[in-house]
């Protein structure tokens, strides 16, 4: 459902969004995206942990599949919608909260490992 959540917020219609926009030093957008693919690629790597045990290549295997998704979602906004434009900056901030949450999720895999 969270695929489904993120993909029908990119593909909406751009101007939707502009009357929730904040001040903020960074922009409102780069947070979201920074929220929305670091809960998915905890997500992620949560359905893969029901099947498999949590490994290196489970954290490889989400990181890959939310980075990937994210940079489709911003193809299909360039090539499938006219409010849309795709933006490398997106990108980055969508693998800074995949890498912020997977670092998390180890660091408290550990702790809880240890306790």
């Amino acid at each position: 459902m969270w695929v489904v959540f993120i993909s029908i917020l990119s593909l909406l219609n751009g101007h939707i969004f502009k009357k929730f926009s904040f001040n903020f030093f960074i922009p409102p957008d780069k947070v979201i995206h920074f929220v929305f693919y670091g809960i998915l690629v905890l997500l992620v790597i949560r359905a893969l942990s029901l099947t498999f045990k949590v490994t290196y290549k489970i954290y490889l295997v989400s990181v890959i599949t939310a980075v990937s998704y994210g940079v489709l979602m911003e193809l299909c906004q360039k090539f499938f919608t006219t409010t849309r434009t795709a933006d490398i900056k997106d990108v980055f901030a969508n693998c800074i909260g995949i890498f912020t949450v997977l670092l998390f999720y180890h660091i408290y895999k550990k702790m809880v490992k240890y306790n």
